[in-house]
């Protein structure tokens, strides 16, 4: 039987979408919002860089989220137990902050009172448990460092305690009481990639990503591709189905034999129904959507989310604003992932039924020597050991099991943070309630609002320390002013402003009156410069024109480049004049003061800058909180900063000079009337 053809059995979807597909459609949609939540909401690298990786558990304790997104993400809630107590050798974390913190913790009373878990946690957390593993359990005891000698950190009363002991006989009882069973350890695959990782040693993810990454890649491509991916306008799922329909990929592994004909089958059914489907040939029951749909997406999270982003706002896309849909991207993860299956496994449902081993190995070994390790840290002799009942032995068994290493670093990291309060927030705090170290006047020398910005912070507790009689405040880096702003050379307008806010109004740089001319010419030159490096970089690319260009301009090319790695001061200063010659640029201004309120502007839909009372308010709204109502300073200073950079994506996040200068803008540009509520000085504008 071929399995790349599709085959109407009783597990057959198609028949049973008609009568069932409302219901099924609704809770496919209602499992793939709930992954979305998942995913992260950072769309194309632009300009405010912002993502939150614990989003979506916001509405949880601090505790509770980052434990629920390290089982989610496969990631690390706290810094290591190592880290931890390196800080507490170092004195970061003192050992009467971990009293304080297991002081607040829930105590009981172990062996009819004996021994409380208080005691039991803090023996294990001062001075921490020894790291062991199966990996490296083995040696150690081969070589000797567990068994020859106790641990030289014990605490006097244990090392007392111990003295008339030896490491081996209290390992040889630890091994022989206890006996640690694995219970449900192993458990079954949840993806499928776990199957075939399991059963083949093969990374499925590996083989569909290589496929997958290709295909979205070219479609979300914006302009740099020789060659556009073709039937984008459709959108991914109908270009990918056109692209296999119209070319065999020979270069595809022969994972994927059989792809082909799967997307030509599927061509009549959209991307809901086409998912519907391979969800039934997968074996996944409805009640199992959200979890597979969630892992299915997070095993490829940036290109899962950058789909999701585009698709809620399609103006992410810095130039092609296309048809985005992850249901069309998971329809084609999907497909590629059903393929892959029958090439490898030869059934699409035989993942569910691969047993899988846990990713913490179970090992009675090691298990046994962190009985070990808590015996000699609580002062445990082994005749003393050995006489405990059964009852009480398996009790302190379950306490150093529930006391596990994430409960442990859980501690350690409030004792963290407890230190933090103590060293600096605390202090803090009196400070703020002793007497000023001057004398107060009537008017300040200056105000200065910062953005919030780590480089920032540095300058502004200097300038705090150097003149007291500077007042200095913090402002989120776009200053209350969101808008969409459209530099004099940018082809359209970007968001200045979070990602979570969206701007109604637009800024634009336009060039002076009497610089028009000079901006046309500008327009024409940066056309041409621009057609010609497009075609030059394209050019190098290829047999005849690379070979060309590498001949003729190669060991011209030497010089720029020799002069900005020994001169960089001197190549920047030549590559300005340079500009300045060839590409003139006109005196500007920026288009932000509106007079008609109903004005838009015609594609975008945005306000054309802003009223006068708009202006009034985002003023006073951002100076109201900051507590800057009275008694303002004879200078006024909004502090932006700025980067430039060579080759870093990241580098328009680094600037909030746009957003400063609007703010400084809107404050100079108003009449007196409106702003006497909110400030009535001169204002100064500076960029570091």
């Amino acid at each position: 039987m071929n399995h790349s053809h599709h085959h109407h059995g009783d597990h057959c979807s198609c028949g049973s979408a008609v009568e069932s597909g409302p219901v099924s459609a609704s809770q496919l949609h209602h499992a793939l919002e709930h992954a979305i939540h998942y995913l992260p909401a950072q769309g194309p690298i632009g300009v405010f860089v912002h993502h939150n990786t614990l989003h979506a558990f916001q509405h949880m304790p601090f505790e509770e989220a980052v434990i629920k997104a390290a089982q989610i993400f496969a990631a690390e809630p706290y810094l290591s137990e190592q880290t931890y107590q390196e800080h507490r050798k170092h004195g970061r974390i003192l050992d009467r902050d971990i009293d304080e913190v297991l002081a607040r913790e829930p105590d009981v009373a172990l062996w009819n009172g004996r021994l409380s878990r208080r005691e039991l946690r803090r023996a294990l957390l001062i001075p921490g448990v020894r790291r062991v593993n199966h990996g490296n359990l083995a040696w150690q005891i081969e070589e000797g460092f567990i068994l020859d000698h106790f641990r030289e950190d014990l605490a006097p009363t244990a090392k007392r305690a111990l003295a008339s002991d030896h490491p081996q006989r209290l390992w040889q009882v630890c091994t022989s009481r206890y006996q640690p069973s694995a219970g449900a350890e192993t458990k079954r695959a949840m993806r499928p990639a776990q199957a075939v990782m399991a059963k083949h040693d093969s990374d499925l993810d590996d083989e569909v990503h290589l496929v997958l990454v290709r295909l979205v890649s070219s479609y979300l491509d914006q302009g740099l591709a020789y060659w556009p991916m073709p039937s984008r306008e459709q959108g991914l799922l109908a270009a990918t189905r056109a692209l296999f329909a119209a070319t065999q990929l020979s270069d595809l592994p022969c994972t994927f034999s059989g792809l082909s004909d799967e997307f030509s089958r599927q061509s009549e059914a959209d991307a809901e129904s086409t998912v519907l489907q391979l969800l039934d040939q997968l074996g996944v029951a409805s009640a199992d959507w959200e979890k597979f749909l969630t892992s299915e997406l997070l095993a490829l999270p940036g290109w899962s989310g950058m789909i999701h982003c585009l698709e809620v706002d399609p103006l992410l896309a810095p130039h092609e604003r296309l048809s985005f849909s992850l249901m069309e991207f998971l329809a084609v993860r999907l497909t590629l992932t059903v393929v892959a299956l029958r090439n490898i496994m030869g059934s699409t449902t035989a993942w569910k039924h691969q047993p899988i081993q846990s990713s913490r190995h179970f090992d009675p070994l090691t298990h046994q020597a962190r009985l070990f390790d808590a015996c000699q840290l609580l002062g445990y002799h082994s005749d003393f050991l050995a006489s405990l009942a059964e009852e009480e032995f398996q009790e302190l068994c379950s306490e150093l099991e529930a006391f596990h290493e994430w409960e442990r670093r859980r501690l350690l990291h409030l004792a963290y943070e407890l230190r933090h309060e103590r060293q600096i927030l605390i202090p803090l705090a009196r400070h703020r309630a002793m007497p000023a170290v001057v004398e107060k006047t009537d008017r300040l020398q200056a105000q200065v609002i910062f953005c919030i910005d780590e480089r920032e912070e540095s300058i502004r507790r200097a300038l705090e320390e150097i003149e007291p009689l500077i007042e200095t405040y913090g402002a989120a880096g776009f200053f209350g002013c969101a808008v969409d702003y459209q530099g004099l050379d940018d082809p359209s307008g970007v968001s200045l402003c979070p990602v979570v806010v969206k701007p109604a109004h637009q800024v634009a740089e336009v060039p002076l009156e009497s610089d028009q001319g000079r901006s046309s010419i500008r327009k024409i030159l940066r056309r041409v410069a621009s057609r010609l490096s497009r075609n030059a970089g394209i050019g190098s690319r290829t047999l005849v024109r690379g070979t060309i260009s590498t001949a003729c301009l190669g060991f011209f090319s030497l010089f720029p480049m020799a002069l900005r790695i020994l001169a960089p001061l001197s190549y920047e200063r030549w590559m300005a004049k340079l500009k300045d010659l060839f590409l003139p640029e006109p005196r500007t201004e920026l288009q932000f003061m509106r007079n008609d309120d109903e004005s838009r502007h015609a594609t975008t839909g945005l306000l054309a800058g802003f009223s006068l009372s708009e202006m009034a308010d985002r003023v006073a709204n951002m100076l109201h909180p900051m507590g800057m109502t009275m008694g303002h300073a004879r200078f006024i200073v909004v502090m932006g900063h700025g980067s430039s950079s060579l080759n870093n994506p990241f580098v328009s996040a680094y600037c909030c000079c746009a957003k400063e200068e609007s703010f400084c803008r809107k404050i100079l540009g108003s009449s007196v009337p409106i702003m006497t509520r909110a400030v009535t000085t001169w204002i100064i504008s500076t960029s570091i």
